[in-house]
């Protein structure tokens, strides 16, 4: 029988919780903590108590194996999807058994070929912790939204002169080495060939050891870039884009030299076909990019607390912005809005970005933010 019948929870006695809990079936909570505590004053022995502490006992045992079982389904249904999507969805269940038996079978032998090629019978000793502040950014396998209009990237994710920035992000791909005249005027033949891009709304930055290891499963770092949507009780989420440092060609591993603050609007890929309308052959061509508008360049820190002052970077009354590769920005940085005598009472996290006009980059926001931004 693979669960608990209603006959079973009603007749299941203090004994059988006791046991179940000291075999480490299912854990024991504070309250049961506390009155076992009470109940190892009482006596040393057994005692079946009265009818009350009979029915107490046995609620809980029926809560608690539905709460138990309830969870223990739902960290696996992603496992069971698997093994579904691999059959035709018909006589499921001998194909899904036979699914799960193969893939054990060859994950055995793959331990035992990278056994063979390693030839190292010793077990390998736990790396120590170090002071390597080297990340690398991990990009989802699908993205966010498969296929979004320009005309929302414009309007919904704030990337005002998208299709004007990447033609000169095409352009400077294709012929490195040009003026900002010459460049202008070549992206302005640039015929942009669809209408939709695929976009990510999240930049996830691993952890690399001192080995030179990127451990996927530790995220030290992550960018958002969504624009607002309601939630399943239909309240409005606001947007939120956050701001990176981007490396701009020479940026070292510590300091702000070929370094600058950016926001991120919105991030994307494109699909083969346009890169190969849109780049030359035997080009590099990156796999994600991003629209972010720029922050001045960073002068020397303010004497007083030793922080760099930034603000937006305007450029004929509108904010200066370009494509870059994903693979340029270093990390997320926090921003502290210059308040000045009095905070506006207006300004929300949400809205503070486009509200306030100069900012500092805090850069005692974690150990890898002093180290860089010194």
């Amino acid at each position: 029988h693979t669960g608990y019948s209603h006959h079973l929870s009603k007749t299941t006695n203090p004994a059988c919780t006791a046991l179940l809990q000291h075999s480490g079936l299912f854990p024991q909570s504070e309250d049961e903590d506390d009155r076992d505590s009470d109940s190892d004053s009482d006596h040393d022995g057994f005692d079946g108590g009265t009818q009350d502490n009979f029915n107490s006992d046995s609620q809980h045992l029926t809560e608690f194996t539905g709460d138990y079982f309830g969870n223990y389904d739902e960290q696996h249904i992603n496992l069971t999807k698997d093994a579904y999507r691999a059959t035709n969805h018909k006589d499921e269940y001998s194909q899904m058994t036979l699914w799960l038996e193969r893939r054990e079978k060859i994950l055995w032998h793959d331990n035992f070929v990278q056994w063979r090629l390693i030839g190292d019978l010793v077990p390998p000793k736990k790396i120590p912790p170090d002071m390597d502040y080297r990340r690398a950014i991990k990009m989802t396998k699908h993205p966010t939204v498969k296929r979004v209009q320009l005309d929302r990237i414009v309007q919904e994710y704030g990337a005002t002169f998208f299709t004007a920035a990447l033609a000169r992000f095409v352009v400077g791909i294709n012929q490195p080495g040009l003026s900002a005249a010459q460049l202008e005027r070549e992206a302005a033949h640039i015929i942009i060939p669809f209408d939709t891009v695929a976009t990510f709304h999240r930049i996830k930055f691993n952890a690399i050891n001192a080995h030179g290891i990127q451990d996927s499963s530790i995220t030290v770092d992550s960018v958002h870039c969504q624009p607002s949507q309601k939630d399943k009780r239909g309240h409005m989420i606001p947007a939120r884009f956050d701001t990176v440092l981007v490396n701009e060609g020479d940026g070292g591993i510590t300091g702000v030299h070929g370094y600058r603050a950016a926001q991120v609007q919105v991030v994307f890929t494109l699909t083969n076909q346009a890169s190969n309308v849109l780049f030359l052959t035997g080009t590099k061509r990156p796999t994600h990019l991003a629209y972010v508008e720029w922050f001045t360049p960073f002068q020397q820190p303010e004497l007083h607390h030793g922080l760099y002052k930034v603000s937006r970077l305007i450029h004929h009354g509108e904010r200066l912005a370009s494509i870059i590769d994903v693979s340029d920005i270093c990390r997320s940085i926090h921003l502290i809005p210059n308040f000045g005598a009095v905070a506006p009472r207006e300004w929300t996290s949400s809205t503070v970005l486009d509200c306030c006009s100069t900012f500092f980059v805090n850069s005692f926001s974690n150990r890898h933010a002093y180290l860089t931004i010194i």
